[in-house]
């Protein structure tokens, strides 16, 4: 998911620059007067749009899926569930049925009726009993490998977030001319500028940089993650931010416009393949660090608090950098405070221990639309037991009980192969 932040803010960044100063670029446009005056208005309002229906469709369509609160009644999705069989109920209604669709459809409705019957009658004789668990506490939540990958997490939060903030900024900065005579210019160090493009150009730059993270997170991300592990991906990524972030003001010393524009999309690049990396294997990480199923869910809480932290500091810090850099010509102040934050972010990087998690124990393979069985029973911890069965014990062949050792060696990377594999179909973690 957090990969998928973070192509949705390239999205957003992109957005913005194609839909910024509609007035200056189409004079006659409805309402010019109000974008001639707010003209960065209508971005806005677009991604007021998109967080509108957001909000909607998780209201009405999300289940709950912490298993102390996924048994309470949803307002929000019984009326989902009414909207979507109000309109299921129009589309019927505009074809006829035949005589023969409709005596099937009775004798279904009749065996379903016959068959939730019976269903009825065994709940009512073994009730669905559930024992309630206890919140964890923060000894087993706050382990010493899941606070190294929380204070990980949040610092790469700040410096990637910051990064991407700034870059638009930069680019759109007026250049510095006459550097070879400017007293205030003491080269390689001392200069300030930016490019000078426009937000249409902007975007444009953007939109390339989202498309070629979605091909690096999608075709080269998984089978490297398999191949090399994602804890050495991580350690190897994390030594490209300060690089990245150290060369970016140095771009604006380039003469011509166009090479310039060619190296800095190279460096972003760079950085957008070091970003796609970093955030899916830190989240995998965290959620490995995590002892069980019924901790993970508090972990991903607290994991989305303290990256927030991280995504509001960093543009903060990033912007007032540069406000600084830009006043009293030190264009390189900003990106270099963002590289000592990312030198800080990976130093716990090579304290981290790439942990098994529970992805072999049977807790970590619930469907979320499973059904509990009246008979089925919890344990103390809350995990799911089958009913024993009454009868003769079942013999099992000598051959099933020999376990070949490289299936056991196997066993303990499932958890971490289960999330590439998500990863690689877009449902993967990073970021913004």
């Amino acid at each position: 998911m957090e990969a998928d932040s973070k192509h949705a803010l390239i999205a957003d960044i992109s957005k913005g620059g194609a839909l910024a100063d509609p007035a200056a670029r189409f004079p006659n446009i409805p309402g010019s007067r109000f974008f001639r005056k707010f003209p960065y208005a209508l971005p806005n309002l677009v991604a007021s749009l998109f967080f509108f229906v957001g909000l909607i469709v998780g209201s009405l369509f999300l289940k709950e899926t912490l298993e102390t609160k996924k048994h309470r009644r949803d307002y929000g999705r019984i009326a989902g569930k009414a909207i979507i069989r109000a309109f299921s109920k129009k589309k019927k209604q505009k074809h006829a049925f035949s005589d023969s669709e409709q005596s099937a459809s009775l004798l279904k409705h009749g065996r379903r009726s016959s068959v939730s019957t019976l269903s009825d009658e065994e709940n009512l004789q073994s009730p669905k009993k559930l024992v309630k668990q206890e919140p964890p506490s923060y000894r087993e939540v706050f382990s010493k490998q899941t606070n190294i990958n929380l204070l990980t997490y949040t610092l790469l939060a700040l410096h990637s977030v910051a990064y991407d903030q700034l870059l638009p900024i930069f680019m759109h900065h007026p250049p510095q001319v006459d550097r070879s005579s400017n007293p205030n210019v003491h080269l390689p160090f001392k200069f300030s500028g930016g490019f000078g493009i426009d937000s249409d150009r902007i975007g444009l730059l953007f939109t390339f940089y989202g498309v070629s993270g979605t091909i690096i997170q999608f075709l080269i991300f998984p089978p490297i993650a398999r191949r090399y592990g994602v804890l050495n991906c991580l350690k190897i990524v994390t030594v490209l931010f300060p690089l990245v972030y150290v060369a970016t003001p140095f771009t604006a010393l380039i003469s011509k416009t166009l090479n310039r524009q060619i190296v800095m999309f190279l460096i972003m690049l760079i950085k957008c393949f070091a970003a796609i990396f970093a955030f899916p294997c830190t989240t995998i990480l965290l959620t490995n660090s995590a002892a069980s199923l019924r901790i993970l869910g508090t972990l991903n809480g607290v994991a989305t608090s303290v990256s927030a932290i991280g995504r509001a500091t960093g543009p903060a810090i990033g912007g007032a950098m540069f406000e600084v850099g830009a006043v009293n010509g030190w264009a390189i102040l900003p990106w270099w405070v963002l590289a000592g934050f990312a030198i800080l972010g990976a130093i716990p990087v090579w304290w981290l221990v790439e942990m098994d998690g529970f992805g072999g124990s049977g807790d970590a393979s619930c469907d979320d639309d499973e059904v509990e069985t009246p008979g089925s029973l919890h344990s103390e911890d809350g995990e799911r037991q089958r009913p024993r069965v009454s009868g003769a014990p079942k013999v099992i062949p000598r051959e099933e009980l020999e376990v070949d050792d490289s299936a056991k060696e196997d066993e303990g990377l499932l958890s971490t192969s289960r999330l590439l594999d998500q990863v690689a179909k877009g449902s993967g973690g990073t970021h913004q």
